[in-house]
């Protein structure tokens, strides 16, 4: 961030012969910190690189020729003090360092680009054909490590999103669903200027409107350094044999990326140490996004994603998006990056709050218990009528269920995008089997 703020300082007095020392050095350092591979220069050029930029801003800042402003000379002074922080580039892995995100926090949204480029549908996965719904999932929730059995989140959809500011959430729902797109933004500007609105004001330009200072205002509000130790704690011994990598999940809300997944990304990746990776990203002609809308129109969508193939399998990863509803989004993600990169090493689910379906990847015995007791199904119904396993679901969709789902076999099937209703001698048989399970429990 620093780095970024002094060159573009520095850039009005180029022709200066001690500004135009430090912009060589500091050009070569920015270049280093975002190498790859083979490129990536060792700890000791990347040591060097630094001592010369620290030497030169030392100069700089020393030299009343230099014609700064008080306010440059400020900016030169901290990034002196400050650049000792700077990181060497990991030379085996592709992952964006995490403070490269401040990089972008004063410009546009570093993916920004990505919305008027059109996708070719399934362009990484058309050859296996992995797309992903309830139907098609391949995996189990009911399956996954403890560390994966509940996602981590601080703190609650409501007031993340402030909902206790009604009027002012419709209003800007209004502008959007009219795609009105500079008023929406105006509007949301205008909330983040004044109090008590802020926050509302911040989310809603982050969310919809992919503005990543605003992103910035509420991660920092939000985010809790408590979930990033829980999460040191799920990563164990692997986060000391490679660094940590964050991975967030970014898809179009409104007219623009949802800033929040990398700017929360960016933020756990400074706690724990680690890095960022590029992300996934939802392709073109798959499932709208799930923001608003029902659960029964969440799990009869159908997604493809992009991404994770650079992710070097050694590292652990977290797979980071700014809310956990019903889990899908995260799950089908988890899908994705183990069919591209079956050796990467998917440590936690993160995002800054969970919805009113709880927590839960891995579903617990009593959620199960209390799915068979609604919805009158078995296991063997439960797949005839949806398509596939109860044990392809993750803990809040079936809370989801139990909280809003209609009761009976009917019903518990529709919710999740299965048939309405089954071969009558098949339900008779259902029923006699979950008699027997209920009298021999």
């Amino acid at each position: 961030h620093h780095l970024y703020k002094i060159t573009r300082a520095l850039s009005k007095y180029v022709g200066n012969a001690r500004v135009d020392e430090v912009m060589k050095n500091l050009k070569d350092l920015e270049e280093a910190i975002y190498a790859r591979g083979a490129a990536a220069p060792d700890a000791a050029s990347f040591a060097s690189m630094k001592s010369a930029a620290s030497s030169a801003l030392t100069r700089l800042h020393g030299d009343i020729n230099a014609a700064l402003s008080s306010e440059d000379i400020s900016l030169v002074k901290s990034l002196s003090a400050d650049l000792h922080l700077a990181m060497p580039p990991s030379v085996d892995s592709y992952a964006m360092p995490a403070l490269s995100l401040m990089k972008n926090m004063s410009t546009p949204f570093p993916f920004e680009n990505r919305i008027s480029v059109p996708y070719t549908a399934g362009k990484v996965n058309t050859e296996n054909n992995i797309r992903y719904s309830i139907q098609s999932r391949r995996l189990e929730p009911l399956g996954v490590p403890d560390g994966l059995a509940e996602v981590s989140a601080g703190t609650s959809v409501a007031a993340l999103s402030q909902t206790k500011f009604k009027p002012e959430r419709a209003r800007h729902k209004e502008l959007r669903d009219a795609e009105d797109w500079p008023a929406a933004e105006a509007y949301a500007r205008a909330l983040a200027g004044a109090e008590p609105t802020r926050l509302l004001g911040s989310y809603l330009l982050a969310k919809y409107h992919g503005d990543v200072v605003a992103a910035k205002t509420v991660v920092e509000r939000w985010a809790k350094p408590e979930e990033a130790e829980r999460i040191r704690e799920r990563v164990g011994d692997a986060g000391l044999l490679k660094p940590v990598i964050a991975a967030p999940c970014p898809q179009i809300e409104g007219n623009r990326y949802n800033a929040l997944p990398q700017a929360y990304a960016a933020w756990l990746a400074i706690k724990l140490g680690g890095s960022m990776s590029r992300g996934f990203f939802k392709l073109d002609g798959s499932g709208a996004a799930n923001t608003g809308a029902a659960m029964s129109d969440r799990v009869s969508r159908d997604y493809a994603f992009e991404g994770g193939e650079d992710i070097d399998g050694a590292s652990p990863v977290i797979l980071v998006d700014d809310v956990w509803t019903s889990g899908q989004t995260l799950w089908t993600v988890y899908e994705h990056i183990k069919a591209v990169n079956p050796d990467a090493h998917v440590a936690a689910f993160a995002t800054l709050a969970s919805g009113r379906y709880g927590k839960n990847v891995r579903p617990t015995p009593k959620q199960l218990t209390s799915f068979w007791e609604k919805s009158n199904l078995t296991t063997v119904s439960f797949k005839e009528r949806v398509g596939n396993d109860i044990e392809k679901l993750t803990g809040s969709e079936i809370q989801a269920y139990i909280l809003t789902g209609g009761r009976g076999p009917d019903a518990a099937a529709a919710f999740f995008g299965g048939s309405p209703r089954a071969d009558r001698g098949t339900d008779a048989e259902d029923g006699e089997a979950l008699g027997r399970a209920r009298r021999a429990a």
